[in-house]
């Protein structure tokens, strides 16, 4: 049970008053004890006879427990020790006084972390910014999007705290107590000594998974496939590399994406292979740290900003009487990702491997749909293609994550005319010609994942 905030003062002051353990005295004594199902307090008066130690009970504690020993000249602290692991109690040592106890008292500091505790990436959600252009996605709305992508997450500290409460609860006994300062950090835990035990091997490996953390480095390749592979690299062909130790097909709306680990190989020779489907281009470099089972968003493009109106009605009432009713416009910005969209989530295996929780999105902007009200334009809203996957991943530390199959296909118009007689107005067309190019483009993403341990 939880303790009140009177009980936590108490308990943080009351260990001020504990002298130091007399363990150097203990230690000069040399006990023997043999016994079958003896009571505890005939155990502790039998080795403390002859010795200038006397020995008190704590109410909570049984001193007719039954316990067997049996041991022979050994000194006198590690004899109390043994019988309180055997009774599963402790003690403490003040003057020539041993004070039995049925609990212990310890403060732990925990581990600081801000974390992103709530996560989802949901295939079909929305690529649309919230207000303002805020970051993370959003619920934005906008006439006309036809395809959409949701990220979500939020930073809430006071999630990770209640979970440690309730794992806390669970090891402590129906008498055990704690009291968690969350703005500190410090947890006073109060059980039996077995049960604090307990609580304190959980802390030591919640610190070791908090402590992991994982280092992603990313290249982001547009490949402009020529015409001869207008429908994307071939990746059978990547894949059978000797250092490509896994491979998968993954099914992407409107495309087909492919996935694959390369271990201690030569990055430059698969780029090298990739560049014979086409000329390559480096988007980008991202490169992120990221705690252990916690999510990472690395992104790539432009931010496009479109407006959405809302109209409030609004009337006066002055005196009772209510006065026309006239419209307030409002405007909000919001924002889309035109480009790509990558969300991570590394876990590290207790061996060392990593396992990934990778969601790939491809976002463009094909059109925009106009609003028109009154003969007049009042919006205008994106059409999005989107290309969306999510695989999970086993990996080594230094592996190289390799995601390809974003195919994007473009249009561009170029026009050309004879000079001066091109810019006559009307008859000029007859001097212009206009050429309607089309391109099939691939997005390709590198992904280096390496443990990092924490100082």
């Amino acid at each position: 049970m939880n303790t009140t905030d009177e009980e936590f003062i108490k308990i943080a002051f009351a260990k001020k008053d504990v002298p130091k353990k007399d363990i150097d005295g203990i230690s000069q004594h040399v006990v023997s004890f043999s016994g079958d199902n003896v009571p505890l307090k005939i155990v502790l008066y039998a080795i403390l006879k002859g010795t200038p130690y006397n020995v008190i009970f704590a109410p909570d504690v049984d001193s007719n427990k039954a316990i067997t020993l049996n041991f022979k000249d050994i000194n006198l602290k590690d004899a109390l020790e043994t019988i309180m692991d055997v009774a599963g109690l402790s003690y403490e040592v003040r003057d020539k006084v041993i004070y039995v106890k049925g609990t212990i008292t310890k403060i732990y500091k925990l581990p600081y972390i801000k974390t992103v505790t709530s996560y989802k990436s949901s295939l079909g959600g929305n690529v649309t910014g919230g207000q303002g252009g805020g970051t993370g996605g959003g619920t934005g709305t906008g006439g006309g999007i036809n395809g959409e992508f949701q990220t979500d997450y939020s930073i809430n500290q006071n999630d990770l705290f209640a979970q440690i409460e309730d794992n806390i609860k669970n090891i402590l006994s129906k008498n055990g107590k704690y009291t968690l300062n969350k703005m500190t950090g410090i947890l006073i835990v109060e059980d039996t000594k077995d049960r604090v035990k307990l609580v304190e091997e959980y802390l030591a490996r919640l610190k070791r998974e908090i402590d992991k953390q994982v280092l992603i480095e990313a290249k982001i390749l547009e490949v402009s496939l020529s015409d001869s592979y207008s429908f994307g690299v071939d990746w059978s062909k990547i894949i059978m590399y000797p250092s490509v130790v896994y491979s998968q097909t993954l099914s992407l709306s409107n495309s087909v994406s492919s996935i694959a680990v390369l271990r201690n190989g030569d990055i430059k020779a698969v780029i090298n292979a990739i560049a014979t489907f086409g000329d390559i281009k480096t988007l980008s470099n991202p490169r992120v740290l990221v705690l252990n089972n916690q999510p990472a968003i690395l992104t790539s493009g432009r931010i496009i900003p479109f407006w959405t109106k809302q109209l409030n009605i609004v009337g006066a009432n002055v005196g009772g009487t209510t006065t026309t009713a006239y419209p307030i416009a409002t405007y909000t910005r919001r924002d889309i990702l035109d480009g790509i969209t990558l969300g991570v989530t590394p876990h590290i295996e207790d061996d060392g491997d990593i396992i990934l929780n990778i969601v790939p999105i491809s976002t463009s902007i094909i059109d925009t749909k106009k609003f028109i009200d009154g003969g007049q334009v009042v919006g205008e809203a994106p059409v999005l293609e989107v290309k969306e996957a999510g695989t999970i991943v086993r990996a080594k530390s230094g592996d190289i994550i390799i995601i390809g199959g974003l195919l994007d296909k473009g249009e561009s118009d170029t026009e050309t005319k004879v000079p001066v007689l091109g810019d006559i107005p009307v008859i000029g067309n007859l001097f212009k010609q206009k050429t309607v190019s089309k391109s099939r483009k691939e997005l390709i993403i590198f992904m280096k994942v390496e443990k990092v341990e924490r100082f």
